[in-house]
């Protein structure tokens, strides 16, 4: 059992020599140490969560549940530890090789809806024409954002009335990217 004294000196240690210890940390043994302390867990947070890519580079069960967490309010949590979606700034949402069901599309709503701070998004979805009639269209996706949640905005979606409308409401956009690819 540790003494009081030992909590007391971790809890003081300077910031800044755990944001460099948090620093040479892998990111995929971030989650684990920052179980450890709050302290820590405040400080390595950001490294875990400022930068995001979703798709090919997280396995399908690992996205669900980072979807979930940023959807998830702050109500949730206990209000000494700040929620992973306070961190977020630059969000990469790449399916566009994946099947996407009406489920992941909403939870990628909520999540879009529930984040505070975002500077980047680029958000890349299947490609398919929208009169296509054996494949769902994804736009309806940006339907519900109405409110500025980027400072950047990048996407391959089809350019017609719902992306004119959300681009509309994005009065913050200083750099806007649109992708289409002639292959689909």
């Amino acid at each position: 059992m540790q003494s009081p004294t030992t909590v007391a000196t971790r809890a003081r240690l300077p910031t800044e020599i755990l944001n460099a210890i948090i620093r040479l940390i892998p990111r995929d043994a971030l989650p684990a140490i920052l179980s450890a302390h709050s302290v820590v867990y405040a400080i390595g947070c950001k490294k875990l969560y400022q930068r995001r890519d979703l798709g090919e580079s997280l396995s399908p069960p690992k996205t669900i549940l980072l979807l979930k967490t940023l959807s998830k309010s702050d109500a949730d949590r206990p209000s000494y530890l700040p929620h992973p979606k306070s961190f977020l700034r630059f969000l990469t949402v790449d399916f566009k090789y994946c099947h996407m069901t009406s489920n992941l599309l909403r939870l990628i709503t909520r999540a879009l809806l529930s984040v505070p701070h975002l500077q980047k998004l680029a958000l890349y979805l299947p490609q398919i024409a929208k009169l296509d009639v054996h494949f769902p269209y994804h736009g309806w996706v940006l339907d519900d954002l109405t409110e500025p949640i980027c400072h950047e905005f990048q996407t391959n979606l089809y350019c017609d009335a719902e992306l004119k409308r959300f681009l509309e409401s994005q009065h913050d956009i200083r750099l806007l990217t649109l992708f289409w690819d002639d292959d689909f």
